[in-house]
């Protein structure tokens, strides 16, 4: 899956909660700690795809078909269920853009009712009515909002979290930055 980003200009956090949950009073580290709150809000959206300030994504994912069982029952899918492609994303503000890649090379770009977003299932699914290509270049629009005002308090705390470990950890990084032993003994 390649996923292309636009980064939000906002902070998700503002410096004054950080500093407060950190229990920091001067402001000699306030250009790290604006480093490490967009650090943070973005992992926590690469690792559980919960995105807190709005931003575009662009990404290509699989298109999944779904199963015959029977021959009764491939007749019943094939005029009714279509391939699918799974976005572990939320929340998922609007599609722009869904094109096909198709088998033999060729692209092609759906119209906006050729897609239908089912967001009763996690991941969300995006239901795509063709019936050829083996993946979909799809632009999104996600997150919660432009203010860090609309994210909800369990995201806020897990991103508040993380930058607490991140801020604990700062020096220990240069250490792990050369995971190989300088001398193998054998």
């Amino acid at each position: 899956m390649k996923i292309v980003r636009q980064f939000p200009v906002g902070l998700a956090l503002s410096l004054s909660e950080v500093k407060a949950y950190l229990k920091i009073t001067h402001s000699n580290e306030d250009r790290l700690l604006t480093h490490l709150i967009k650090t943070a809000e973005d992992l926590v959206g690469e690792r559980h795809g919960h995105y807190a300030l709005t931003r575009q994504l662009e990404m290509t994912v699989p298109l999944v078909y779904p199963k015959p069982q029977g021959l009764r029952r491939y007749i019943h899918r094939l005029y009714y269920h279509y391939p699918f492609a799974s976005l572990a994303l939320a929340p998922i503000q609007s599609i722009d853009r869904v094109i096909i890649q198709r088998d033999d090379g060729e692209q092609k770009q759906l119209d906006p009712h050729r897609w239908k977003v089912l967001e009763t299932h996690w991941p969300t699914r995006l239901m795509i009515k063709v019936l050829e290509g083996h993946s979909a270049e799809i632009r999104l629009t996600v997150g919660y909002g432009a203010e860090g005002d609309t994210i909800p308090p369990t995201l806020r705390h897990q991103i508040l979290s993380l930058v607490q470990r991140l801020y604990k950890n700062r020096g220990s990084l240069e250490e792990q930055a050369n995971p190989f032993p300088r001398r193998l003994s054998l």
